[in-house]
């Protein structure tokens, strides 16, 4: 699918894609009652060069699984997913996360794939608190 994507896009030209992403890429609040973010996004995709899409429809497609060298992430590791995310679920983020053997998993309510631009507070919340969780005692955060 990710080639057919790149393929079209090349021939057609990002528009194309736009009504079929915006529902993948956002959660169901933010498309029904967030006009100016979804204007946003269908601005970000329109304005994006097709060989730059499928630059990046092809690589995601050859791309190698990793899952398995997810037990070697030994650092702290924050994992945060949009509630209604379909590109990456939540279900798939916990997986991951528990194949890791420091990470933690914050799901971000009235969220889809693009979290940060959703819910940025819910977002920046979730940051800081794992920063200071993980930094407290190091000397990292006092610079000492």
């Amino acid at each position: 699918a990710r080639r057919e994507t790149a393929e079209r896009v090349l021939a057609e030209g990002p528009a194309g894609l736009v009504e079929t992403m915006l529902p993948k890429l956002l959660a169901p609040v933010s498309l029904r009652s967030r006009p100016e973010l979804v204007e946003a996004v269908r601005q970000m995709i329109l304005r994006t060069p097709p060989e730059g899409i499928a630059a990046a429809q092809r690589g995601m497609a050859v791309r190698p699984d990793c899952t398995g060298l997810l037990g070697q992430i030994t650092c702290p590791t924050l994992v945060v997913v949009g509630q209604h995310d379909t590109i990456t679920p939540p279900e798939q983020m916990q997986r991951m996360a528990q194949a890791m053997p420091h990470a933690r998993v914050v799901v971000i309510p009235e969220a889809g794939h693009l979290a940060p631009l959703e819910n940025a507070d819910a977002v920046t919340q979730a940051i800081a608190t794992f920063l200071e969780e993980n930094l407290r005692g190091s000397g990292s955060a006092t610079g000492s």
